[in-house]
């Protein structure tokens, strides 16, 4: 009877460290990689939803009046979406532990390319929208940038 009760007893510990050790597992690592991932897909929908807006030129003093603070409100917000964005990516490749480990078996993206296209991606925030007096130069550069992003992230067209 003793030995079923010590029997159970460690069983039951054993049970418990094995569930805490797998709580630490699937929040230290797990939900950061997963993050990251979901993060690729909102920057994949950002740069499809606005192409127009980063790709067509404005001259807000064109803008009549009554548009003109609307029009700012949601050039501001595309920026901000974008650069918040560009800073998850960037903070997804410095605070997962091991990251390295992670890359090597190709469960996260290379760390120097997350942060070479979080750096596309604030110049992408920056250029929206592109400058009328750059013509298609400013256009050019935008298009560039969101190629590189797409690139580096293994985003499909």
């Amino acid at each position: 009877m003793a030995s079923a009760i010590v029997t159970a007893s460690v069983t039951a510990f054993f049970g418990v460290v094995v569930l805490v050790l797998g709580q630490i597992f699937v929040t230290l690592f797990l939900e950061r990689i997963k993050l990251q991932a979901r993060t690729v897909e909102e920057i994949a929908e950002a740069l499809v939803m606005y192409a127009r807006d980063y790709t067509g030129p404005m001259n807000l003093s064109e803008v009549d009046e009554k548009h003109r603070e609307a029009v700012r409100q949601k050039l501001l917000e595309i920026q901000t979406v974008l650069r918040r964005l560009a800073a998850r990516l960037r903070a997804s490749a410095q605070t997962l532990w091991l990251y390295r480990v992670f890359e090597t078996v190709k469960l996260v993206l290379p760390k120097a390319d997350v942060i070479k296209a979080s750096a596309e991606l604030i110049g992408l925030s920056n250029s929206v929208p592109p400058d009328v007096r750059q013509g298609f130069d400013g256009i050019q550069v935008a298009l560039e940038s969101a190629k590189t992003v797409r690139r580096l992230l293994r985003i499909q067209n």
